[in-house]
């Protein structure tokens, strides 16, 4: 996982080193979204609607829950809020 701070991080400096189990967590993001409905350790199949991105671009919503990361130092680190966004 990478806590991202923009000011400090760049991104692009991890291209190559992709990787199903990195992490970008940006603290300015307005919504938090995923597309593997897996890693859920809840959902609620109710929400729906639209997350519309900067460049004006729309997906959308399938459900909305909540994320649970079990970290290495034995930590669990929670993200309420997820969007589920198949694609």
């Amino acid at each position: 996982m990478v806590l991202l701070n923009e000011e400090k991080v760049y991104p692009n400096l991890l291209k190559g080193r992709e990787d199903d189990n990195m992490w970008y967590l940006g603290n300015g993001a307005s919504n938090h979204m995923i597309g593997s409905k897996a890693l859920f350790a809840e959902l609620d199949e109710k929400v729906t609607g639209q997350v519309r991105f900067g460049d004006g671009s729309k997906v959308p919503i399938k459900e909305k829950g909540t994320i649970l990361f079990d970290c290495k130092t034995g930590d669990k680190f929670v993200i309420p809020d997820v969007y589920y966004i198949p694609s």
